[in-house]
């Protein structure tokens, strides 16, 4: 841990030293557009892609070709998000922190996406058929017409995801909503 902050405040210092725009020199040329807005770009993206690997070390080893090409994509992605949101910057600490804190959680959000994305979804069966009432919790404070009221409705949003949702989005919706798989 140690040696990732030394790491992480080389990186900064080093960062610091190179970046000679001002908050509002960054600003200014990234609105300009033409070459101005492209030299700060390619600046911009050139401390990013110094940065990203230290904050995204604990979570992929920066030598491997999948951290080369995460880091490639989330630059990118940050740089159109940065274009997006520059009225959003404050100004209450460097630009340059500020694009890089996007890049990180870009990153981070990405790592969460691939590493859900190798589960397998549940193979799930719902058919009309078959008694659903397994499905609803029971409130013991209801009332007999309500509880019926609740197993019609219940019956009808059944009836509606096995009509209307395909199979991908029905095993998608089923594993978010009974077995707590993040929506990403």
């Amino acid at each position: 841990m140690l040696r990732k902050n030394l790491h992480l405040s080389l990186f900064l210092a080093y960062n610091f030293a190179m970046n000679k725009r001002t908050n509002e020199e960054w600003l200014a040329d990234l609105r300009a557009g033409g070459d101005q807005q492209a030299g700060a770009l390619e600046d911009l993206r050139a401390i990013i892609l110094r940065g990203l690997p230290y904050a995204i070390a604990g979570r992929l080893n920066p030598n491997s070709p999948e951290s080369e090409a995460l880091v490639e994509e989330v630059v990118q992605e940050t740089l159109m998000r940065v274009l997006e949101h520059l009225d959003t910057f404050e100004g209450r600490s460097q630009f340059t922190t500020w694009a890089h804190k996007i890049a990180v959680r870009a990153a981070l959000t990405e790592l969460r996406r691939v590493r859900w994305r190798e589960v397998p979804l549940p193979e799930m069966d719902m058919n009309d058929d078959e008694d659903n009432s397994y499905r609803e919790l029971p409130d013991r404070q209801a009332s007999p017409e309500d509880q019926v009221d609740r197993k019609e409705m219940m019956k009808r949003v059944n009836r509606i995801i096995m009509e209307e949702l395909t199979d991908k989005q029905r095993k998608a919706l089923m594993a978010v909503a009974m077995q707590g798989f993040p929506l990403e």
